[in-house]
């Protein structure tokens, strides 16, 4: 206790401190060899048009892209390893300057040295080179200490004739006057001059009294600014102007560099120096005790200072400012901020409480110090009527003129809750605190905490080494771990956002948003914070910012994605260990070790660009150019990668890219990698559609890559054109025998069934035949009874004429009409002669039918005629008994009609129902069987009409067939 009432004493007799802040200190990105950078000892940089830079070290030219290093050596075709000068031309060539005495440039993926380039070959190589400048009209201009040679767009070499006689005169440097001439410094001894180029001379200007032992690297010569060095001093000429001022030359200068249109850097052994040219005056220092070889600032207004032996440093652009803060000779770090109305608290180790003015900018440090251990002002609260409170490592102060202050444990988390109360957690109890007094209203948890927060339900979230437990007044603690695996880690701050969502810091699982006993969110390095270690936390306007042990990093949240903005060393902050942060609008406070940090996060990205670049292509391990495109690879180079990256240093590598390839997939995908490789692509025409965001959402153009991956054999058009027509014609060949195959099947079928008509038509006229007989044989016998033997003689001679002709015609399929007419007029005379000449026959050919062209079947008429005798004219009761046979056309038919005056169809079946058991004809039906035969052969069938012949009074006087015969078969040879 007497150590306590000794600390209470030095506080109530402290006077008022003012604080040291330290001058602004600058905060550098540093790159080495264990970076990737070619060698620690740097000569020169140039940023190219592509946003790439180029570093020229003593064991290799070095390319950085914000992400990685890509080196080159004397392997890579350099005609040396050290490289003194750099050069960027209009068309992207970049030109180097190595120790050798000699001069390449590297365009397109290709070094061009005096070996493979004949304009090159023709610039003398006997002295050491000086510099190389360009002209707005594409000349190039290389000078060495005794030469200069131009080199124009078409590649012709002009060698400069020395305006001063040699050994003696020496050109220093190069450049482009205000008329955009090509112009050089060259003299000897005390006499140089100043003069442009024209053709193949020099032309002087002025005279002016530079140092003889001058680099050409001290000196610059430019449209509206020229500088070279005389003695002890640096001389700045403005030829616009024509104005002129000089400032005292630095010790160990090394070389002066162009930054911009208002500064020159003037780099020494010991430090670079920045010159502001308005103001005639040094108005900066960097790097001090490192020797600066050059310096550039790049197209996001990083400023770049290479040196010797140290590698190269990267300042931001001048929009982040640190401060250091020191009590007495020491510095101290910042690890809590709270603004109140126009004034920003600063809580700092050994127990320095700073208060700065941010109108006037004015820095008072009242000190709290006791005979105590070192300890810390971790947490700050102030409010409108109330003193301010801070959270210590030895616990709650109260600052008013009667301090308040509790000594019982360090303060981990101090928080002022809705009801006006002090809700604190330490390494031995959470208590709520009356905030007047500080004294204790209630102890919430027993045991060493890291954190405490009291919700808006008026839950206690109580944050320690083993997770997150909730306690609620009366209620035993739950241990949210048990459920959530995630809640077991340390938890090192509680945040409770406005929807709810309780936010947490954890000690290497990130951010985790917990509400309604789940876990909302879970964000992690995964998806661009900063580190798994979360240190810090601050929730403000929607945003969420959380400090963590590799930088700071701002959290918006679009729908339920996260849009991380990481803010590092890379920015500009003095260190990435963020102990604190405080926003207010667009301004950023940041509390690190190494003291406080600060910028307005508009200013820092809208200098930021994002530059995409195809670095390389490669199809099966064979490298192509970059910038190919349109390309046609074969089926088995099917295996292509392509490497990119998007330049933005203010991003130092934290770039998204997001790419398809067309032909494959239409989908956007994102990735943090630099290369996409595809193994194994189908055939088809692709292209490579990527884009590049860096961190602050600036977005690059798109880089397209067309190629195609031929088709295999059987891929291509021709090959199917090939295989459709090969398959079309043996679909045909294969149609053509399976239809001959019908055919010839229909035929054989077609031949089958004709033989088989033919051989039935035979077996019927066979049947025939015996019929013709037996009628025949009934009138010889009658002959016979009747004792009539020359009637018997003259009928057997007639009878055996028509047998011959019988068994003639029987064996063929069609006769003539001429002959069935000969063959019907014999059997009518025969049956006329068996009925006693009962009745008369008349047989008519119309004049128009030709009777030997015209063919029938054979004896198809005989049974109608037989019928039209036997049971029409047959049954009369007299002898006028008539039969008319006639042949004529009839349209597309030959008509054979058979017309008898019997008693007619209905009385001939009067009578063979009588005597239907003493015979019974067959030729009728046998016919309807031959006609059905004949039609199965022929498209158009043969016609049958029977017609009753009546009188007036309906008795019927006869009967008429008609047999219609198609002509197209009747006419057939």
């Amino acid at each position: 206790m007497a150590v306590f009432h000794k600390y209470i004493l030095s506080l109530a007799l402290m006077a008022v401190f003012i604080g040291r802040l330290s001058a602004q200190q600058h905060s550098y990105a540093h790159y080495e060899v264990r970076d990737g950078l070619a060698g620690s000892t740097v000569y020169c940089m140039a940023q190219d048009k592509e946003g790439f830079i180029w570093f020229g070290t003593e064991t290799g030219l070095s390319r950085y892209d914000g992400t990685h290093f890509r080196n080159f050596t004397i392997q890579d075709g350099l005609p040396d390893n050290e490289i003194l000068k750099i050069f960027v031309d209009s068309r992207n060539r970049v030109w180097f300057i190595p120790f050798k005495n000699t001069i390449a440039y590297y365009w397109k993926g290709k070094f061009h040295t005096h070996d493979n380039d004949s304009s090159l070959r023709k610039i003398p190589d006997s002295s050491e080179m000086a510099q190389v400048v360009e002209d707005p009209a594409g000349n190039i201009l290389v000078t060495s200490r005794k030469g200069a040679d131009m080199i124009d767009s078409s590649g012709h070499v002009t060698h400069i004739t020395s305006p001063m006689p040699f050994p003696y005169m020496s050109y220093t440097t190069s450049g482009i006057d205000r008329y955009g001439r090509l112009c050089v410094l060259y003299g000897l001894s005390d006499n140089y001059e100043i003069g442009y180029v024209e053709g193949d001379k020099v032309v002087s200007i002025k005279k002016v009294n530079a140092n003889e032992m001058n680099s050409p690297a001290q000196d610059y010569l430019g449209p509206d600014l020229q500088i070279w060095q005389v003695p002890d001093s640096t001389s700045f000429y403005d030829p616009v102007h024509n104005t002129q001022f000089r400032l005292r030359r630095p010790k160990g200068l090394i070389s002066v560099s162009r930054i911009n249109t208002d500064s020159v850097t003037m780099n020494t052994t010991t430090h670079s120096y920045l010159v502001d040219i308005r103001q005639r005056k040094v108005t900066d220092s960097f790097l001090q005790d490192e020797s600066v070889s050059s310096a550039i600032q790049d197209a996001e207004g990083n400023i770049w200072f290479s040196t010797l032996g140290k590698g190269v440093y990267r300042m931001g652009s001048g929009y982040v400012k640190n401060y250091a803060f020191r009590i007495g000779n020491s510095k101290v770090g910042i690890y809590s901020i709270e603004r109140f109305h126009d004034s920003l608290y600063i809580g700092a180790d050994n127990h320095g409480l700073f208060s700065m003015n941010l109108q006037t900018g004015a820095l008072k440090g009242p000190r709290i110090y006791g005979n105590l251990t070192r300890g810390r002002i971790t947490h700050i609260l102030a409010m409108d009527g109330q003193p301010v409170i801070l959270g210590t490592d030895i616990g709650v102060i109260r600052l008013e003129k009667n301090l308040h202050f509790d000594y019982l444990e360090s303060v981990k988390s101090l928080q002022l809750t809705a009801d006006s109360e002090l809700l604190t957690a330490g390494h031995v109890y959470v208590r709520e605190r009356a905030l007047s007094d500080l004294h204790v209203l209630d102890t919430i948890w027993m045991g060493r905490s890291t954190c405490a927060f009291k919700a808006s339900d008026g839950a206690y979230y109580i944050g320690t080494l083993k997770g997150v437990y909730s306690v609620r007044k009366g209620m035993h603690p739950t241990f949210l771990g048990a459920r959530w695996p995630l809640l077991t880690s340390r938890i090192n701050v509680i945040r409770q956002a406005p929807d709810g969502v309780l936010w947490m810091a954890t000690n290497g699982n990130g951010l985790i948003g917990y509400k309604d006993d789940s876990i909302l969110y879970h964000v992690t390095e995964a998806d661009g914070l900063t580190s798994n270690l979360c240190r810090t936390l601050l929730l403000k306007d929607g945003n969420i910012w959380a400090g963590t042990d590799k930088g700071l990093s701002k959290l918006t949240q679009h729908d339920r994605f996260w849009t991380v903005i990481p803010y590092t060393i890379s920015d500009g902050l003095a260190s990435d260990i963020i102990n604190t942060v405080y926003v207010q609008g667009n301004e950023v406070y940041v509390g690190t070790p190494e003291g406080l940090t600060f910028f307005d996060e508009r200013n820092i990205s809208k200098t930021s660009v994002c530059i995409l670049q195809m670095t390389d292509i490669a199809v099966s391990n064979h490298r192509w150019p970059q910038d190919t495109t349109g390309f046609v690879l074969p089926h088995k180079d099917n295996n292509i990668s392509f490497s990119y990256v998007g330049i933005s240093f203010k991003s130092a590598g934290n770039i998204v890219y997001s790419y398809r390839l067309l032909g494959l997939d239409t989908t956007w995908r994102t990735t943090r990698e630099t290369f996409i490789s595809y193994p194994s692509l189908p055939s088809g025409n692709y292209e490579l559609q990527l884009t590049a965001s860096n961190k602050f959402g600036v977005h690059s153009r798109m880089a397209s890559v067309k190629f195609t991956i031929e088709k295999l054999l059987w891929e291509k058009t021709w090959f199917w054109t090939l295989v459709l027509l090969s398959v079309a014609l043996c679909l045909y060949l294969l149609f053509r025998y399976r239809l001959r195959l019908i055919r010839r099947k229909e035929a054989e079928k077609a031949n089958t069934a004709t033989r088989m008509a033919e051989l039935e038509q035979m077996a019927l006229r066979s049947q025939m035949n015996p019929h013709f007989i037996f009628n025949c044989l009934n009138s010889i016998q009658q002959y016979v009874i009747y004792r009539d033997v020359p009637g018997a003689n003259e009928f057997i001679s007639q009878f055996s004429h028509l047998i011959r002709t019988t068994l003639k015609i029987s064996t063929c399929e069609l006769i003539s009409l001429e002959e069935e007419v000969d063959y019907i007029r014999t059997y009518i005379s025969l049956e006329k002669k068996r009925f006693d000449n009962k009745f008369n026959y008349e047989i008519v050919v119309a004049p128009e039918v030709d009777v030997k062209e015209c063919h029938i079947p054979p004896m198809i008429l005989q049974p109608y005629i037989e019928n039209a005798v036997r049971h029409g004219i047959g049954l009369r009761k007299d002898n006028k008994g008539m039969l008319e046979v006639r042949m004529e056309y009839r349209e597309k038919y030959l008509a054979c009609i058979i017309e008898d005056s019997g008693v007619g169809r209905k009385v001939a079946a009067q009578f063979k129902s009588l005597n239907a058991i003493l015979y019974q004809s067959m030729g009728m039906s046998l016919v309807r069987r031959r006609v059905e035969m004949y039609n199965m052969t022929n498209k158009r069938p043969a016609q049958i009409y029977i017609e009753d012949l009546v009188d007036i009074e309906g008795v019927g006087k006869g009967t008429k067939v008609s047999i219609l015969f198609p002509l197209e078969v009747v006419l057939q040879k």
